[in-house]
């Protein structure tokens, strides 16, 4: 998803389909997982390499023991016991959409390496149609040093529709002004894509922007830091300010949680040990 496009709204939608367990972003640990694989399979010995048959990787030998390292430690991080029926998580890939000549690792990365490992994962990518919008949001503004403008978010879109087009058993968009509108066709496509049913209660959940109980996690960091000034009673100096929304980013998602970042070290210093 673009960041600023109603992703949360999405997330919450999905996690209210029975046996769904959506997590929050990683910070883009995925795809850093994805080249340390790569790195790992290219200092195999000869007779291991090339061997990323997603066929292979349940039956595994000792070629692809890195990649059934990074397999279960996707499970541990995003399905923990008990596990979901369906589980994934949503990502925001801000340092590529802003960076054009890296973008493709989205792809290669973000997309056919999980696909490697979980080969009936599906995708759904996700932005909102008032691009300009985007580009004027508080998120995309914090470094305008970077590509950050309509103009670029228009081709980070054109590449998400066409390997949409060309990947549709795997692969669907959607737009935060077109699914929850009346009688929606995206939604309802959406839903025939996950192969679930369209209830009228998630029907409800679609039109209702705002219909989780955490009101601020719903919401666009100006509202969430108005609210908390609310709840305080008062303004905050600049110094609280600036703490207390360097906490709020955080705790929020936009670094990788604490949790994650545990269990990430650990499955590296079990996949140094390989």
């Amino acid at each position: 998803a673009l960041g600023r496009t109603g992703s949360t709204h999405l997330l919450r939608l999905l996690n209210s389909i029975p046996g769904y367990r959506i997590s929050g972003e990683t910070d883009d640990a995925w795809i850093h997982m994805g080249w340390f694989a790569e790195l790992m399979q290219l200092q195999a010995p000869p007779r291991n390499r090339g061997r990323w048959q997603p066929t292979s990787l349940i039956d595994a030998d000792d070629g692809n023991l890195t990649l059934c390292s990074v397999r279960r430690l996707m499970l541990q991080v995003h399905n923990p016991s008990p596990g979901a029926r369906v589980f994934g998580f949503k990502e925001i890939y801000s340092p590529f959409v802003r960076r054009p000549a890296v973008f493709g690792q989205v792809f290669s990365q973000g997309i056919s390496f999980i696909r490697m490992l979980f080969p009936q994962a599906k995708f759904i990518f996700h932005w909102r149609s008032n691009l300009t919008r985007i580009a004027d949001s508080d998120f995309w503004k914090e470094d305008r040093r970077h590509n950050s403008s309509a103009v670029n978010f228009e081709k980070v879109v054109a590449r998400y529709r066409d390997y949409a087009s060309a990947h549709r058993d795997h692969a669907y968009t959607t737009t935060i002004e077109t699914i929850n509108k009346k009688r929606s066709q995206q939604l309802t496509g959406l839903f025939r894509f996950l192969g679930e049913e369209l209830t009228p209660e998630s029907i409800s959940n679609a039109r209702l922007r705002r219909h989780c109980p955490a009101l601020p996690a719903c919401q666009s960091t100006r509202r969430a830091r108005a609210h908390a000034r609310r709840r305080r009673g008062g303004r905050w100096t600049s110094r609280q300010r600036t703490s207390r929304v360097g906490r709020q980013a955080r705790n929020n998602g936009r670094g990788t949680p604490q949790v994650l970042r545990l269990l990430l070290l650990r499955g590296l210093q079990g996949l140094r040990g390989l």
